[in-house]
């Protein structure tokens, strides 16, 4: 079985390989990788392919300084632009729709093992892994205050007698003081929520953790203590959308990458996602996209 390959935006391997990184990244090495200010046209085609899914490795962070984008996170769709601070765990799926000629970010990769040295055992709200990703809504001043944090760090990493202690200690401060702006945002928004959006955010959660290996209703029903009636009917009032069509949304994300990025067969690709054999995971697959897995595979190639 071949292993899958991968774009360079999905983990610190990829970026090392890439031409023109290094004019691009304000510092590349094993553990983590920071761009500062970097724009629309140097990272297009180069680190993120517009409508391709990519399934991400390493931690990663985003902070929208100029522009607009509009990205698919773990199924939510998002539109964001300036003051926003974006967040992906590993494992997580993004697709990117869309990025304003314009666009600016600042934007960090952590090595998973160095994000868990700098958190320690007592992992921040933001990051115990509740969800895959956030975009969230900070102040101007918020907004400022990590830049000057991030200009501080890369003055440190070019600071020839500067230690990898005190590097470690200021991303660790970063990653803290994103955490705030996350409690306070999410403290907010918490507040604001009725009983069926949290339902819903539980469910999206369910869905993005579980759908490779359960498709059905009851599953998800069953971990959120409601009937399946109840839960279809919710997650329909929430999102315009049925239960099963985000269960199947998240199963086509997975068969997508799948085939764009690997070289396993369609039945090792069924096996790998819970369907009988090839052929019902094809029909299955030709009538959510249009496409047999094959054309799908060609087309995109």
């Amino acid at each position: 079985m071949t292993k899958p390959t991968r774009t360079p935006f999905s983990s610190l391997n990829e970026l090392s390989g890439v031409d023109n990184s290094r004019d691009i990244l304000a510092h590349l090495d094993h553990d983590f990788a920071i761009a500062y200010k970097a724009k629309t046209t140097q990272i297009i085609g180069q680190w993120i392919k517009i409508n391709e899914p990519i399934s991400v490795d390493n931690f990663r962070f985003m902070l929208i300084l100029k522009g607009n984008a509009h990205v698919s996170a773990d199924l939510i769709d998002y539109t964001i632009g300036p003051n926003t601070i974006g967040f992906m765990a590993t494992g997580g799926i993004v697709q990117f729709h869309e990025l304003s000629p314009n666009l600016e970010i600042v934007a960090m990769v952590l090595r998973d093992d160095l994000f868990r040295l700098l958190l320690g055992d007592n992992t921040p709200n933001a990051f115990n892994g509740t969800r895959h990703s956030f975009y969230i809504n900070a102040t101007q001043q918020e907004i400022d205050s990590l830049c000057a944090m991030f200009e501080t760090l890369l003055r440190l990493i070019n600071t020839p007698c500067s230690e990898r202690t005190e590097i470690n200690r200021m991303i660790g401060a970063i990653l803290y003081f994103i955490n705030s702006i996350y409690k306070r945002v999410n403290n907010s928004e918490t507040q604001k929520l009725s009983h069926k959006r949290n339902m819903f955010n539980n469910f999206i959660a369910l869905v993005n953790k579980h759908a490779a290996q359960q498709h059905k209703i009851d599953f998800y029903a069953n971990k959120l203590c409601v009937s399946q009636k109840h839960l279809s009917s919710i997650i329909s009032e929430v999102s315009g959308y049925g239960a099963k069509e985000w269960i199947d949304r998240a199963i086509i994300s997975s068969a997508k990458i799948m085939l764009r990025h690997s070289n396993l067969q369609a039945s090792e690709i069924a096996n790998q996602l819970n369907f009988p054999n090839a052929s019902f995971f094809s029909k299955f697959f030709h009538r959510l996209t249009g496409y047999t897995p094959i054309q799908y595979r060609n087309s995109h190639s």
